[in-house]
């Protein structure tokens, strides 16, 4: 009777040990899968909110009617290369200016007076 008792225990055992590795293999691939889905769910709203905040950077500077820029697209892009222009333009006047007042500075020191009142400029 003990003989078969300890087989009876034996066989219980083993199907217990397999229960618990079943269990454990169960519980680590829900883990895996749960982990897998999360990642493939943060990846994909990423992804729509760049494409989202791209749609809403386009409709920010473009009307929606006519798709042309509106003011917001001409503070952005067209107001700095005005800006830029118009320094370069300065400068290249202040350049010009400095040029002029030289050349009426040599005009000036070549300005020759005679006695009949007539004024010479070379």
């Amino acid at each position: 009777m003990q003989a078969c008792m300890s087989s009876t225990a034996s066989v219980t055992s083993a199907k217990t040990k397999s229960t618990t590795r079943e269990n454990t293999t169960s519980t680590i691939s829900r883990v895996w899968k749960t982990s897998f889905q999360n990642a493939v769910e943060s990846l994909y709203a990423r992804l729509t909110l760049k494409k989202m905040n791209k749609r809403l950077s386009q409709l920010y500077i473009r009307d929606s009617l006519t798709r042309l820029y509106n003011r917001m697209a001409y503070d952005q892009l067209a107001k700095p290369l005005y800006r830029k222009f118009i320094s370069i333009w300065r400068m290249k006047k202040c350049t010009i200016s400095k040029k002029q007042n030289t050349l009426l500075d040599k005009k000036k020191t070549s300005t020759d007076h005679f006695s009949d009142g007539s004024v010479l400029v070379s």
